[in-house]
Formats: C-alpha cells, structure tokens, sequence
C-alpha cells in the first residue's frame, strides 16, 4: 500500500488508522495521533456501552486481570459487575440445598442478562450483592451505565441470553497445578479458608467445573492459558492465549523471538484464528511499544502491579483486541 493511500486514509478514517496503528505498530513512524483520547469519541460514535466478559473458573485470576484491564483502559470509562453478586442463595443456602456456586441454578443468569440489557440501553439497575467477606446477600446498590462494562466470574456468556448482551467473551484457563497454586492463595488470604479446605473444594467442584464453566472456553473469543514456566523461573508464567473471530489475512504470519530466558510466538492464520506464546523473562521492550499505542488511544499512563511479563503480554494483546472491537462495532 503506498504512502499516498495511508495519508487518503487518515484523512477520511482517522480512526481505522489507529487501529492499523495498533495492529500493525511499524505505522506509528508515520502518522500523527490526536492528542484527545480517541476511545472516548468512539465509545460515543458506539452510542451504547461497550460489554467485556470473562469467564472462567474460581480463583483463575480473573478478578485480578479485571483490575489490571481496567486501569489500562481507564477506571473512569470502566464498571465492573462480578457474576457473584447474582447468586440466588447464600453460602449456607447453598450448603443446605447440596449445589455449589459453580452450578449455575445457583445464579440468576436471567436477571443477569435482564441487568446487561438495561445497561446497554442506558438505565441504571439496582445491582444484587454478595458479601465474599461471610457468604451472605446484602441489600442491592445502584448501578448506572459506563461506557465500557467488564463482566467477570464463573457463567458471564453460559446462556444465549448473556451471549447476546456481550461484545468480547474471553476465557481464564490456568493448568490445574496453577490454579490451586492461586485460589490456596486467595481463598486463605482473603477469605478465611485453609489450604487443604481449598484443596478439597477443588476436588468437589471438578464435576461442575466440567459441566458447567468448561463450556464456555469453545464459545470465546480469546482464550487466555497459564502455565508454570517452561524455562524454570519460580516467578514466571507461560501465557498462551488464542484467538478466533479476528479479520482473516491474505496468508499465514508467524513471529519468533526468543532469548536465553525467554520465548515469544505468535502466529496469524488465513481463517481469522490466531495464536500467542510468551514464557519466561519477556523483556519490557516486548510490549513497551503496544503500550504506548494503547496509551495515545486510551489518553490513560496506567499504573500496573507488574509482577509478571508474560501477564504484562496477556493483559496488552487483550486491550488490543477490545479497542479493535469497539471500533469495528461503532462503525456497524
């Protein structure tokens, strides 16, 4: 494409030149970004809010990554609505009817779908809550609308109800060694639990795990895998994250860059899926060019927790693909 179609281009789309700009990074040498926060007057053009899930299991890091989207997008443009506050029975009423959280009987999937249509039309509900601190419902808060809402926990797109009411599915699925690892960590922490309590609500739950929040990872738009280094880092992760529904390209691309403590894949397919490998010590230089993309579409410097690289990857491709969607949707 020549030089005189990309300047055509910026002058009648300046939008689509920035989402090329983040696809495509090489083009940043050549085009200028508004200084305004071009995501804002995007999310107006989309006239409605803009709805992110991700599902996956409990204690999958899901919360944790929500907040970590959200400071990169900007806390004042994003909500977040955890499923939880949706359970129909408290942590004894679920005990005494022998279901656990992951069955989704246990959920008001409908209210739920109820609620994201009522904010995607602009109003604002009166949100359920539940109390993780004692496992009980406490009285219901108002919600009004944001222009991004990230809906996260164990069942955001489980029914055709929810899947109509969201823009971005995206699914958590750690190894089970590192999911443990993580929800030992929460759960006695933060919630009062003992290890071997976890351990032993890990085993129970497998079979609704299997049944009932498995099922999402075929219907996602990303899927975002964790793993324990392969490269024997006590403090790095594997991130593996795979994608479908993205715009097909004329052929096959594949990227490779590796180190002495460090890999990073990637790799584009014709029929629009794709696929990303990060292990080890990523260096910042990796992402430190998409942040900044991110961040003169965004008008936000977020200030991240860095405590891995190859989240660092996982968090940037996933905002990425959020402002790529909400552009190409404001624009149907």
């Amino acid at each position: 494409m020549s030089r005189q179609v990309h300047a055509s281009r910026r002058v009648r789309l300046p939008g689509l030149v920035i989402a090329l700009l983040i696809a495509c990074p090489a083009l940043a040498q050549r085009a200028a970004i508004p200084q305004s926060a071009p995501l804002d007057r995007w999310l107006g053009q989309l006239g409605r809010p803009f709805v992110v899930a991700i599902a996956g299991d409990s204690g999958s890091g899901k919360s944790t990554f929500a907040r970590g989207l959200t400071q990169t997008l900007g806390a004042d443009r994003v909500k977040v609505i955890c499923v939880d506050d949706y359970h129909r029975l408290d942590r004894q009423g679920r005990k005494a009817a022998g279901v656990t959280a992951l069955n989704p009987v246990a959920t008001d999937l409908d209210r739920l779908a109820r609620d994201l249509s009522a904010l995607r039309q602009g109003r604002t509900i009166m949100k359920p809550v539940y109390d993780h601190s004692d496992g009980t419902l406490a009285p219901p808060e108002r919600f009004a609308p944001a222009p991004i809402i990230l809906v996260e926990g164990l069942h955001p797109f489980a029914t055709a109800r929810l899947r109509q009411q969201v823009d971005q599915a995206i699914f958590f699925d750690p190894s089970a060694s590192v999911k443990q690892t993580w929800k030992i960590q929460r759960d006695v922490g933060q919630r009062g639990h003992t290890a071997q309590e976890v351990k032993r609500s890990i085993r129970e739950r497998k079979p609704d795990y299997q049944a009932h929040i498995q099922p999402q990872r075929g219907l996602a738009d990303m899927v975002v895998g964790f793993h324990w280094s392969d490269h024997r880092n006590p403090d790095a992760l594997r991130v593996q994250v795979r994608e479908r529904n993205l715009a097909p390209t004329p052929k096959r691309v594949r990227h490779n860059r590796s180190g002495a403590r460090y890999v990073l894949r990637s790799e584009r397919r014709r029929d629009g899926t794709g696929v990303t490998i990060a292990d080890g010590r990523i260096p910042h230089a990796a992402t430190a060019r998409d942040e900044r993309l991110l961040q003169r579409v965004t008008g936000v410097r977020p200030a991240i927790e860095r405590r891995s690289a190859t989240l660092d990857l996982a968090r940037v491709l996933v905002a990425k693909r959020v402002v790529q969607k909400i552009l190409a949707c404001r624009r149907r």
